[in-house]
């Protein structure tokens, strides 16, 4: 149940070299292969380039389970989720690289017929929109259209939705509609609609030729992998999503594709004889531009920070119904990796990136690393202040009614006069409201959470990297409803054992009567509480876990799933 990823302390190590092709493969395929058997992911696909050329493609499974179809990285279209919103940014630092527009100016100046407000006195630019720092509202109710037909034109969709919550530039916070809106600046400056766009001034010079923007072309609708669910009745295809906000998330692409726009952004804005930045704007888009805390992983325009091996990077991953995907960039070291799957299931592209930066890049010893343990003194206090629940920000805030997708809160408990636990992990206090965890990192390499006060010295959120968690003073606004359920103790029984997680923690499932308990090393004993026959949630750790059994047997794995953090699964051992 936690999202701490620990390792041993660190080594003397031999003089680096990256795998090779081969043994990459190889190593990549033990991953893939079990995780594709552990999660019923029916198809996937990765590449890695590497000093601009692709160092390896390779597809798994099928793209298309009724007719046997294969995936293939040349072939195979997926859908590509939240990785869209780099492509939008990228389509706007182009504009503001030609002199079309500044990014430092105020977005109102672009947009004719209706202003986004500015109620706090300062202005919106396209840096917070890249940044994730405008403001807006998470407004998550409506963002679905019912058919392609359906969509509404950005001007139109966006006018009265665009709800300012805080001050421009005073934090990150997850924003689609930031993104939506850098999309609608593309549309007003250029002209064209944003797929038109796209096609002409990012896809075409780049030869990304399978690439597209909304529904998949005719010509090449046969070729797009079907996206999955499971469940205790088998595979069962996805229906294909449509969106208002579809600057944020409806790019669809093959990983040979992904490969030339990684090469692309690894080489500066250019790909073979094709330049869709200049070095200086691709240089300034991967550059942190804001940060929630100094000693924090932070946003560059339209990518997240992250951090393994030792080694910066930047990144961003995508999920939606029937697909998951994620894309790392380590543009010192020329190398990237682009993962896919046609099941919405983080697992696997968590363990792929993790091989890949293992196999790819030599490890950064020293005290910031994830293998280093914290061994210098901690700063003692009332732990119990910042003891309490918070809730990652990213959910509508001014909604009335419907508030559509609310995250769970965490909870924050009280080790002793230095340290705090939660997510799994032991967190000391190594600075005045800065906390490290003591061994280990998050999923996207993050080791530090940030805690903020009020005037008055009261603990009001929490930063980890770029999300922001606020505190939740009181019960507010429930994320599911309240009341457990009763399920059969025949099919509690099916849900007990022993679990590892993808970071090799050990989670143990027990019953007594008709109430489930989970333990893993350095937690206390926790309650699961039902809330359907399948799905539980852990209240202190903010999660809930949905197992997967079929009738008669034990369940094989649960999904863990936290607010701000990717989904993992954890596989039975015994």
């Amino acid at each position: 149940m936690a999202s701490a990823a620990c390792a041993p302390g660190a080594a003397t190590r031999p003089r680096f070299a990256p795998s090779s092709p081969t043994a990459l493969e190889a190593a990549l395929d033990s991953v893939i292969i079990d995780e594709m058997s552990r999660s019923h992911i029916p198809g996937a696909v990765v590449v890695v380039v590497r000093g601009g050329e692709v160092y390896l493609s390779k597809g798994y499974g099928y793209a298309d389970l009724r007719d046997s179809v294969p995936v293939d990285p040349e072939q195979t279209i997926f859908r590509i989720g939240s990785i869209s919103k780099v492509f939008t940014a990228t389509a706007l630092v182009q504009l503001a690289d030609r002199g079309r527009l500044r990014l430092d100016e105020d977005v109102n100046a672009y947009l004719p017929g209706w202003k986004v407000p500015a109620p706090h006195g300062r202005p919106v630019t396209s840096e917070h929109l890249l940044g994730h720092t405008a403001g807006f509202d998470e407004i998550n109710p409506g963002r679905k259209a019912a058919r392609p037909q359906d969509v509404l034109p950005l001007s139109q969709f966006l006018r009265e939705r665009l709800v300012p919550r805080f001050a421009p530039g005073e934090h990150i916070s997850y924003s689609t509609y930031g993104i939506a809106l850098a999309g609608h600046l593309v549309e007003q400056v250029s002209g064209d609609r944003l797929s038109a766009y796209m096609e002409r001034e990012i896809f075409t010079p780049l030869e990304m030729h399978r690439s597209s923007v909304g529904l998949v072309p005719e010509a090449l609708r046969a070729d797009a992998a079907v996206g999955y669910a499971y469940g205790p009745g088998g595979y069962a295809p996805e229906e294909w999503e449509h969106f208002h906000t579809y600057p944020a998330s409806d790019v669809n692409a093959t990983a040979a594709d992904m490969a030339k726009f990684m090469i692309a952004h690894l080489q500066g804005g250019r790909y073979g004889r094709g330049r869709i930045l200049s070095e200086s704007a691709a240089a300034r888009m991967h550059r942190t531009h804001a940060r929630n805390h100094p000693r924090l992983l932070g946003t560059a325009y339209g990518f997240f920070e992250g951090r393994l091996n030792g080694h910066p990077a930047i990144w961003h991953s995508g999920s939606m119904n029937g697909y998951a995907a994620s894309m790392w960039l380590w543009p010192e070291q020329g190398t990237g990796v682009f993962i896919a799957a046609n099941r919405e299931v983080a697992s696997l592209e968590q363990r792929v990136v993790r091989r890949v930066a293992a196999r790819m890049l030599p490890r950064v010893d020293g005290l910031e690393t994830e293998d280093t343990p914290w061994t210098r003194p901690r700063v003692r206090d009332d732990m119990g202040r910042f003891a309490g629940r918070y809730r990652w920000d990213a959910w509508c805030h001014s909604c009335t009614g419907e508030r559509g997708y609310v995250p769970r809160t965490l909870e924050v408990t009280v080790s002793d006069d230095s340290t705090i636990a939660f997510w799994g992990g032991e967190w000391g206090q190594v600075e005045p409201l800065l906390f490290r965890l003591m061994n280990g990192q998050l999923d996207y390499g993050e080791m530090y959470v940030a805690f903020r006060a009020d005037s008055a010295g009261r603990i009001v959120a929490m930063d980890n990297g770029p999300f922001r968690h606020e505190r939740v003073e009181d019960a507010g606004v429930a994320a599911r409803p309240s009341g457990d359920v009763q399920v059969d103790e025949r099919v509690l029984a099916a849900y007990t054992g022993r679990y590892r997680l993808p970071d090799g923690l050990v989670v143990t499932v027990t019953r007594e009567g008709g109430t489930l308990f989970g333990e893993a090393p350095g937690l206390s004993r926790l309650v699961l509480r039902a809330r359907t026959p399948t799905v539980f949630t852990a209240t202190e750790l903010d999660a809930e876990l949905i197992f997967s059994a079929n009738a008669g047997q034990h369940a094989s794995q649960f999904l863990l799933r936290r607010p701000g953090q990717p989904d993992v699964v954890a596989h039975r051992i015994e």
